[in-house]
């Protein structure tokens, strides 16, 4: 299960879809569809690695699909406080790149996990126990999960704004 978190990441995933034998699912948000970059297409053999997006080495933050553009907002927002975010865009949902975010959490010792999703029952409670399970030593504060209310997301772009994490809410977290 792929996520594409850029317009380029989702032409990449697209193409490498078409070449697999085995089923593929990609997410692409309907967002990416009027976004622009200048980022180059993904060179990574595989789209089931993550990419950390930002290096940094205070707090990991942890995303994927809409959450990756918000989060390197958030990180730039608190650049200027002497924070370094470290952004992961996990890509791949299914299975998860344990060895990308554990890595991370050892070297920044905090971890937030930010997705539109509900935080019932979803990616970022796995992404947590993960956590727990093969860094928790390493913590020096409880994970933090930013997930989107717990209500149909609504259609109307401003209350869809509001039911979901918005850079504002991930740097104060």
């Amino acid at each position: 299960i792929l996520s594409a978190g850029t317009i380029e990441d989702a032409r990449y995933m697209l193409g490498f879809a078409l070449k697999e034998n085995n089923p593929v699912i990609i997410f692409e948000y309907t967002g990416l569809l009027n976004s622009k970059s200048n980022e180059k297409l993904n060179t990574i053999s595989s789209p089931f690695q993550s990419i950390i997006r930002k290096p940094g080495k205070d707090i990991s933050l942890i995303t994927y699909g809409q959450g990756v553009p918000k989060s390197l907002a958030a990180a730039e927002a608190i650049i200027s406080e002497g924070i370094e975010v470290e952004v992961i865009d996990l890509r791949c949902l299914r299975p998860l790149d344990k060895k990308t975010i554990v890595s991370s959490v050892q070297k920044t010792h905090r971890a937030i996990i930010v997705e539109d999703a509900w935080k019932t029952m979803g990616i970022g409670a796995e992404i947590s126990a993960l956590i727990s399970e093969h860094a928790f030593y390493e913590l020096d504060a409880p994970v933090t999960r930013l997930g989107g209310a717990e209500i149909p997301i609504p259609y109307p772009l401003e209350l869809e704004k509001a039911s979901v994490p918005q850079p504002e809410n991930i740097s104060m977290a």
